[in-house]
């Protein structure tokens, strides 16, 4: 079968899935920074037909189709029915039946696998999954006789033994009339999508597929896979990134983030990626071919990224007002009291004083934030930033040209204009804690005996670049030390965004950075 047919079913809610799909649909969920849908497709050819049943966040799948995946042949059925009594797969499924009077696969969009099995067409068959750590009651069950399938039972209590195995979510229907005429033997009030494979077993024989699937249809099982294929968890849920080989495309829950980023990318086309798009809660654009500059971590490229970024980025002069002072202080001060206060609310026993790192005292938010110079902090440099210039979001591309990706849509209520100082303390904080490196788990925490103990990631020519970079400061008449209270309040600003214990990390180690430079440390008792 050259071009084959597919249908998806992305209709349900994904409720096991819990806060995971509150905002986005469970096909958009993402490892390795591809979706699931994404790789669901990248296991057809190209050609094919792509049936996509769309309910629940249905509109957030067709865009996000359409603009991360172009060129490929989809058809979307809108399915209304998709939550409550007479929902289901079947439900879903049967309201595709019209583009599917012809030999189809079958997938559910929470399923994924390894093995090529578009080629296997000669029969109908069902893919198979054994483990004795699966519960039978929640998956329809495949009893079978070596490969043959003789018995399918829907979501019940089954004894496992070497017959039995579950069916994953994917299936090949060769013969479609046989399968849709077992629709019509049930009453419609909740159709199973057994009904069409039973039908097919009274007259022909459906085989088992024993099949390599991951499931991420449950909160564990996602959360599961998120480890084992990117070492931590890095996720947010209301903004997530996806990456393939021709497209990078971002989803926000809130779509005005994404007009705001367009709005400001379309201002500098010379730094940010060009040819970039936007639709509704996404933003596209082509892949870059490079690298971030976490591979090329050396005084070298850092000072040819610092005169890159004073010619091209904080290039224009903007005069300062006392409207950007008050955005400044409303931006460092009242964005970080409701930060911390919202870290409190979830970790209320982590703010004391008598916690101790590297043998001195970590005092309490409020006796650091007492000693610090808020209307100096707010006296910021306006300029055309990023902000969020870590060396995650810069590329040095193959053509040996620097490009920004992933610019802040704002700095407080101002929509183009930031403080340079925040550019240079992003700049200064992905140095401190090398963030490619966290991502991939080389971070621990551990308290004990109210002393806390942190392993941060650097590399070993970080001291050196530190160094350098703060010459650089200090050579062209910048504040170094605004710079670096900037960078610990931007670290106790990121606490609450991330999961234990990376957000534990940035709350400790940023209390402590700013002691240390604020010259609050003393020896614990």
């Amino acid at each position: 079968m050259t071009n084959p047919t597919v249908c998806i079913l992305t209709s349900g809610t994904g409720s096991r899935l819990g806060f995971y799909t509150k905002k986005k649909n469970k096909s958009l969920l993402s490892l390795n920074k591809k979706s699931i849908i994404s790789k669901i497709f990248e296991n057809f050819p190209k050609n094919s037909e792509f049936i996509v049943s769309i309910g629940y966040k249905g509109k957030q799948v067709r865009d996000f189709i359409k603009i991360h995946h172009p060129d490929l042949n989809v058809k979307f059925v809108e399915v209304k029915n998709y939550r409550g009594k007479g929902s289901g797969p079947g439900t879903s499924l049967f309201k595709c039946k019209k583009y599917l009077q012809k030999s189809f696969f079958f997938v559910s969009c929470d399923t994924i696998w390894k093995k090529k099995i578009f080629n296997i067409t000669n029969f109908d068959w069902m893919g198979s999954y054994s483990s004795k750590k699966i519960n039978t009651k929640n998956f329809c069950n495949l009893i079978s006789n070596k490969n043959n399938i003789y018995k399918i039972i829907d979501k019940k209590r089954v004894k496992k033994t070497n017959n039995s195995s579950i069916f994953v979510g994917l299936a090949f229907i060769k013969n479609y009339k046989l399968f849709w005429e077992g629709f019509k033997t049930k009453s419609f009030a909740e159709p199973q999508v057994s009904l069409g494979f039973n039908n097919i077993l009274k007259r022909k024989v459906i085989k088992k597929i024993n099949i390599d699937w991951e499931d991420t249809g449950t909160k564990k099982n996602y959360e599961d896979l998120i480890i084992k294929y990117e070492k931590y968890n890095f996720n947010k849920d209301n903004q997530q990134i996806y990456i393939s080989k021709s497209k990078v495309t971002k989803y926000f829950a809130d779509k005005n983030i994404v007009n705001k980023i367009y709005n400001k990318g379309v201002l500098k086309k010379k730094i940010f990626p060009s040819n970039f798009i936007k639709k509704n809660n996404f933003i596209s654009y082509d892949y870059i071919e490079g690298s971030t500059l976490y591979n090329y971590y050396n005084k070298n490229s850092l000072k040819l990224l610092l005169n890159f970024l004073e010619n091209n980025l904080w290039n224009e002069k903007i005069k300062k007002s006392n409207s950007f002072k008050n955005i400044c202080r409303d931006f460092y001060f009242n964005k970080t009291i409701n930060r911390v206060r919202t870290f409190k609310k979830k970790y209320k026993y982590l703010d004391i004083n008598n916690l101790n790192f590297k043998k001195k005292r970590i005092l309490k938010i409020k006796d650091i934030f007492r000693k610090i110079d808020w209307n100096y902090i707010s006296d910021g440099t306006p300029k055309f930033i990023h902000g969020d210039l870590q060396f995650d979001n810069i590329l040095f591309t193959n053509n040996k040209k620097f490009k920004l990706i992933d610019w802040r849509p704002n700095f407080g209520k101002s929509n183009i204009i930031g403080d340079q100082y925040y550019d240079f303390a992003k700049l200064l904080g992905g140095l401190e804690i090398n963030y490619d490196l966290i991502k991939k788990n080389k971070f621990s925490l551990r308290l004990y005996n109210n002393n806390i103990f942190m392993k941060i990631p650097k590399r070993k020519k970080t001291k050196d670049l530190i160094n350098f970079f703060e010459n650089y400061l200090i050579k062209n008449g910048y504040n170094l030390l605004k710079v670096k209270i900037i960078t610990g309040l931007i670290f106790l600003n990121m606490s609450p965004l991330h999961k234990e214990p990376f957000d534990k990390l940035l709350f400790f180690f940023g209390k402590y950075y700013l002691q240390k430079n604020l010259g609050l440390l003393k020896n614990a008792n």
